[in-house]
């Protein structure tokens, strides 16, 4: 049997995300807003769902490679397919879907959202160690950005410029949140800072 009671340290985020961890004989409390969870995040999953039919959208590879290297250069790493599970290694999701309509043009509406995969295995999978223990019940859905494009041909160059703008959006928050001094200490708390 463990002995939590002079070794927890909690940390409560605003929208209901609770996370504990032992450390020597200190207990600290720290609130984080919900807002500046981007800030904990050290890696995502990168993923690309096509669902564009009619060659209305043909550089999905084009894209996913353009959105990694502005994650890369903010020092966000990108994961392998099915290693994103928790507020640090979140998924990042670009999906696309559409078709051409009568008079020949191209209309996709298109979606970016950075969200978290499974938290209960990622608890599952900590609690033994009582490392980290995890209750998701209120966040899933960290970031998230829509748009709807009518091109006459394809949507190529408009969906390129979009996500570059979004994923710069989004990186840059990430890097601004992470010197936020509740993120430093939540990082800290969890033995994730410097």
């Amino acid at each position: 049997m463990k002995h939590w009671a002079r070794q927890i340290v909690s940390i409560i985020l605003l929208s209901g995300f609770v996370v504990a961890t032992p450390v020597q004989a200190e207990i600290l409390n720290a609130q984080l807003a919900s807002n500046d969870l981007p800030g904990l995040i050290e890696a995502v999953q990168l993923e690309l769902v096509d669902q564009v039919d009619d060659r209305c959208w043909t550089n999905g590879d084009d894209i996913r490679d353009q959105a990694r290297g502005i994650l890369l250069a903010a020092d966000i790493a990108v994961r392998p397919v099915d290693h994103a599970d928790t507020a640090f290694h979140p998924v990042l999701a670009i999906s696309a879907s559409g078709q051409r309509v009568e008079g020949g043009y191209c209309i996709v509406q298109t979606e970016i959202r950075v969200s978290f995969v499974d938290a209960s295995r990622f608890a599952e999978a900590n609690d033994d160690a009582g490392v980290l223990i995890i209750n998701f019940s209120s966040i899933n859905t960290m970031y998230r950005a829509n748009i709807a494009i009518v091109a006459d041909e394809h949507v190529n160059d408009e969906l390129a410029l979009w996500v570059q703008q979004v994923v710069t959006s989004f990186s840059g928050d990430v890097t601004a949140k992470r010197n936020l001094p509740s993120v430093t200490a939540v990082r800290q708390a969890l033995g994730r800072g410097e």
